[in-house]
């Protein structure tokens, strides 16, 4: 029984990958959702970063801004790593 329930679980975890692929070639993200999310993250890093010393933190923060910024790809470097050139969809 845990077999099948482990092979349900990652048929899940797999059609997940999937729908999230496919929602992600129909929808992708614009650059103002891109620039709310780096935000965000900017901002967490910093609350959890801050209780260091200065000197380090300066220094973390300047690699923070260099992180931030957006990174142009390719149009082949721009798929999903876990997204599977095969298109024979086996159900």
């Amino acid at each position: 029984m845990s077999d099948e329930l482990h092979q349900a679980e990652e048929k899940l975890r797999q059609l997940g990958r999937r729908v999230r692929a496919g929602l992600a070639r129909l929808h992708p993200p614009t650059e103002p959702q891109m620039t709310k999310v780096r935000e965000a993250l900017r901002q967490q890093w910093e609350q959890t970063h801050r209780k260091q010393p200065q000197q380090s933190a300066s220094r973390a923060q300047s690699t923070a801004h260099t992180q931030t910024q957006p990174k142009t790809k390719s149009k082949s470097q721009s798929k999903p790593k876990d997204q599977s050139e095969d298109h024979g969809h086996s159900y």
